[in-house]
């Protein structure tokens, strides 16, 4: 860190003519008009003087007045502003809500990021002890700026405020987004529980939006329209009832109300949903002496319109995010079983059925072979099911695999990269991990699943071990993490399908763990392993809600959405209503599920944007499916890019079956994507389609698996519509689109 006395003006030169690693800057504010600059190669640049900071892209800027620290938001696009605003807020147990402006700023801190941004960071204080940091940091590329918060004033805390932006005379939309898939019916979008014993039934489809003047509302994604432009902010938090998004008619703000939260019960959300009664909060984060909180990200961003928001956050997950992060082509044993070498939830993988799943795979073209929960001797052993490392049921099943570093098995599935399922936060009774370590289970619930699944262990997903971990305990943390390690090193995993997945809360272990803390502990060990190991995939099953579901889930990676064997109308539907919002590529359902009703060619067409997982017995697949598959197969891994643009939903909400319906995936720097017509079962052979995104020029539009060209376009003709026929029902037409 520099001295106070050298912050005159800091100007990294060298830095400017070579890209190399730029240190961090850093000291307590200067009284005179001493500026601080920090800019890099790539166009980001933070500034620190005359009593104001700013940090900027070329494409927006956001300006921090140091005595009352509030700020102002530019898009140097349109030289639209935002008006001042003091940007945070935390509401103590029993005492006046702190706001931002009653803060004093007494250090700063200039740091660029490993994936390309530059961070801002103020240690701020107050007449309370303790104090809190928040992060700023920018893109060269997009017009977002990630908001980070780590408090560490002591007290009890039923709610705070992420961030807010001064945007007067707008019109509000507020967008709340669900996952699990696994209870939703089959007929329609909307779901109740049976159960609703204290108000706020949570209904609704995957998407719930909201729009008025003034709102404040379960939400995950805020949109202000101004007239001239949006500011808009992106909640990167589960979507718990106190994930709030909210507009007063003055200021956006992504805040959080602890008041909603009581208990969330998983799968059982089907059955019984528990909002809070009491008239005050029931729940709190409290921080000791000593101690620091993370609090939960928001993403801030102004845009031209609500395609351009879509467009420069998904541009922020692809570039920065997700650290190289791209989809590939899976298969997921999850589909071979029947009970043939077990009686529970595990399937029917062993080293013969490997070879044979293996070698359809290879026909299809998949890239990364996922075994799913029968692999494992144990979850809380997490090692293959083999002599070295046996069952807990020993002699009752047979050993799965001949060794326990899977080498027999990645020689047998090569050149795929081989995926492991895993249910890191459970463990199964007879592991021997468990058996050293009782001391490591969350009480009282954990114990309770743990003896459960001992009574019943040859059943559903005790076969697996529903047992829970205690993740206040930093021991069981460090062996969670090391196994993963050891998977990753030692087994050549490269994929991870994280299941199981509960956040509750554990007492009485000397550790204890709320149910923030414990999805806090989880989040920290996967951000740690995701930067340890960028090459690897960790996608997070998000079939029942409240795991990390939307964007605390979308801006790490993938999810696996839907289980079982979703119709074409209901895989169209997740993408076409999550979209433009969650990443469709990030939303893995099965492909090819119904090959059985409906032609290979059409389930195909549909996969394409998502997270493409083969989810069946492959060796079930028609030779005739799997040459067509493969066709697809080689169509996506050629074009890739042209798929996971940011996804535009066109047309009408595929549900039901009965219109037609279109995606399109579309890059906004290259203007060129990819055009998907459903016709499903409508009568009408011929539709219009008007497409999103689009510049001036003219375009191109060719077919994507034969080359021919289709027409040629202005952008006009394009963005008022063009008509698209298909003679049969239940098929699609997949038209690439890129300037002529």
């Amino acid at each position: 860190m520099l001295p106070t006395t050298r912050l005159r003006r800091v100007v990294l030169s060298a830095v400017l003519a070579v890209a190399v690693a730029v240190p961090a800057v850093a000291g307590a504010l200067p009284e005179a008009a001493s500026p601080l600059e920090v800019e890099l190669p790539s166009g980001p640049s933070a500034t620190v003087e005359d009593g104001t900071a700013t940090l900027s892209n070329g494409l927006i800027s956001r300006t921090f007045t140091l005595d009352g620290f509030t700020s102002a938001l530019t898009d140097l696009r349109t030289g639209v502003a935002t008006e001042p605003q003091a940007d945070f807020a935390l509401e103590l147990a029993g005492a006046a809500a702190l706001t931002g402006d009653q803060f004093n700023v007494t250090g700063h801190e200039i740091t660029p990021t490993d994936n390309g941004g530059l961070a801002l960071t103020f240690t701020l204080t107050t007449t309370l002890p303790g104090h809190v940091t928040r992060t700023y940091t920018i893109y060269p590329d997009t017009t977002v700026i990630e908001v980070d918060t780590d408090l560490a004033i002591p007290g009890s805390y039923t709610g705070y405020t992420l961030d807010a932006v001064g945007a007067p005379g707008g019109t509000a939309t507020a967008h709340h987004f669900n996952a699990g898939y696994d209870w939703r019916g089959s007929d329609t979008p909307d779901w109740s529980p049976t159960v609703s014993p204290f108000g706020g039934e949570h209904t609704g489809d995957h998407r719930v939006t909201t729009t008025g003047d003034t709102l404040d509302v379960t939400g995950q994604w805020l949109s202000v329209d101004t007239g001239t432009g949006t500011v808009f902010q992106v909640l990167q938090r589960v979507n718990y009832d106190s994930s709030h998004v909210a507009y007063d008619g003055q200021t956006a703000l992504a805040h959080v109300d602890l008041a909603d939260d009581l208990i969330y019960l998983g799968p059982f959300e089907a059955d019984l949903h528990l909002d809070n009664p009491a008239p005050a909060p029931v729940r709190s984060r409290d921080v000791l002496p000593g101690q620091t909180l993370p609090l939960e990200r928001v993403v801030t961003g102004l845009a031209t319109d609500t395609d351009d928001e879509a467009w420069q956050h998904f541009r922020y997950l692809r570039d920065h995010a997700w650290n190289g992060w791209q989809p590939r082509v899976t298969f997921n044993s999850n589909g071979v079983d029947s009970n043939r070498i077990s009686t529970g939830a595990k399937d029917d993988m062993d080293m013969a059925e490997t070879i044979r799943q293996a070698d359809v795979a290879r026909q299809l073209g998949v890239e990364t072979f996922i075994l799913d929960d029968g692999w494992q001797a144990a979850s809380g052993d997490w090692c293959p099911d083999s002599p070295d490392c046996p069952e807990p049921r020993t002699g009752k099943f047979p050993d799965r695999f001949p060794d326990a570093e899977f080498t027999a098995v990645r020689d047998a599935i090569a050149p795929m990269d081989l995926g492991l399922w895993m249910s890191p936060m459970h463990f199964n009774p007879g592991s021997d991990t468990y058996g050293e370590h009782p001391e490591w289970a969350c009480s009282p619930l954990g114990d309770g699943l743990a003896l459960y699944t001992a009574m019943q262990p040859d059943t559903s997903s005790n076969e697996a071990g529903l047992g829970t971990w205690n993740a206040g305990n930093p021991d069981l943390i460090a062996h969670i993490e090391q196994r993963i390690t050891r998977a990753i090193e030692t087994y050549g995993s490269t994929y991870f399908k994280f299941d199981f997945l509960a956040w509750i809360d554990c007492v009485g272990a000397g550790d204890d763990a709320s149910m923030y803390e414990y999805r806090e502990a989880f989040v920290a060990m996967l951000d740690r392993l995701i930067a340890a190991h960028p090459g690897v995939t960790f996608q997070i099953d998000e079939t029942n809600d409240y795991r990390l579901f939307p964007f605390e889930s979308a801006s790490r990676g993938p999810s696996w959405f839907a289980n079982g064997n979703p119709t074409p109308d209901q895989s169209l539907h997740n993408l076409w209503v999550l979209s433009p919002f969650v990443p469709a590529q990030t939303l893995g359902q099965s492909t090819l599920g119904r090959h059985r009703d409906h032609d290979a060619d059409y389930l195909m067409a549909i996969a394409l944007t998502s997270h493409l997982t083969f989810f069946n017995d492959l060796t079930s697949y028609s030779p005739e499916a799997v040459e067509t598959t493969r066709r697809w197969v080689d169509l996506y891994t050629a074009n890739r890019e042209r798929f996971t643009g940011v996804v535009y939903p066109l047309l009408d909400d595929p549900l039901g079956g009965q219109t037609w319906t279109a995606l399109q995936s579309w890059d906004h720097d290259t203007q060129s994507g990819a055009l998907m017509a459903y016709r499903q079962q409508d009568p009408d052979p011929t539709t219009t389609i008007a497409l999103r995104g689009i510049a001036d020029g003219d375009y191109e539009v060719t077919d994507a698996m034969t080359g021919e060209l289709v027409r040629t376009s202005t952008a006009d003709e394009l963005r008022t519509g063009i008509d698209v026929t298909l003679d049969h029902t239940d098929t699609a037409a997949v038209w690439f689109v890129h300037p002529a």
